[in-house]
C-alpha cells in the first residue's frame, strides 16, 4: 500500500475513533449527569434547605384523647353534635400546629348559657395541655367562636384566659390537675 492509502485509512479510522468517543462519552456525560450528579446535588440541597427548620408533629399527643372527651362531655347540653365534631377536627389541626387558609369556625352562632369567661377557662384548660401559648389560644377561640367573641381582640383575650373575675360555669384545671368534664346542665339548671 501506498503512503497516501495508508494516511487515508488512518484519517478515517481516526474520525471513527474520534466519533464513537464523542458519542460514547455524550451518553457517559448525560447519563453520569442525570442518573449521579443531579440526584447528588438535589440530596445535597434538599438536605441543606432542611437544616434548622423544625418539622411540625403530625401525631396527636397522648392526652388528646382526655382533651376530646373533656371537650364532649362539657359540652355535649350546650352546643349540636356537628358543633361538637367541628370543634374536635379544628382542636386536631391546633395540637399538631398546622393552619389552614380557610378553616370554618365551629360554632358560629351566640352561646346563651355560657359566659365568654367560660370558654377562656376551656381553652386555657386544653391549650396548655396541649403545651400551646397564651396568643395562640386566644387565636383558637376567636376563630372557633367568632360570634361570641367578635367584640374582643386576640390581645386583650390571652390576658384574660385565666381569669376568675366575674361569673363562671368552668373552672381552670390546673395542668397537674386531671382533665374532668364539668356538667353544664346541672349548674345551668341549679342557677335557674
Amino acid at each position: 500500500m501506498s503512503e497516501k492509502g495508508t494516511s487515508t485509512i488512518v484519517t478515517v479510522l481516526s474520525v471513527i475513533l474520534i466519533f464513537i468517543l464523542l458519542l460514547t462519552g455524550g451518553w457517559i456525560t448525560e447519563y453520569s449527569v442525570r442518573y449521579l450528579i443531579y440526584p447528588w446535588i438535589k440530596n445535597i440541597s434538599h438536605k441543606w434547605n432542611g437544616r434548622g427548620t423544625k418539622q411540625k408533629p403530625t401525631v396527636l399527643p397522648p392526652i388528646f384523647r382526655e382533651i376530646v372527651e373533656y371537650t364532649r362531655t362539657t359540652f355535649h347540653q350546650v352546643l349540636t353534635p356537628e358543633e361538637i365534631d367541628n370543634l374536635i377536627n379544628s382542636m386536631k389541626l391546633f395540637a399538631i400546629d398546622y393552619e389552614p387558609d380557610q378553616q370554618p369556625a365551629a360554632v358560629n352562632r351566640a352561646l346563651h348559657r355560657i359566659s365568654t369567661l367560660d370558654l377562656h377557662h376551656f381553652g386555657w384548660n386544653i391549650g396548655k395541655r396541649l403545651k400551646k401559648d397564651n396568643p395562640g389560644i386566644a387565636h383558637f377561640l376567636k376563630t372557633q367562636f367568632p360570634v361570641v367573641f367578635k367584640n374582643s381582640t386576640e390581645a386583650s383575650m390571652k390576658k384574660k384566659l385565666k381569669s376568675e373575675d366575674g361569673r363562671f360555669m368552668i373552672d381552670i384545671i390546673e395542668l397537674d390537675k386531671e382533665l374532668s368534664p364539668v356538667n353544664l346542665n346541672k349548674i345551668i339548671h341549679s342557677q335557674a
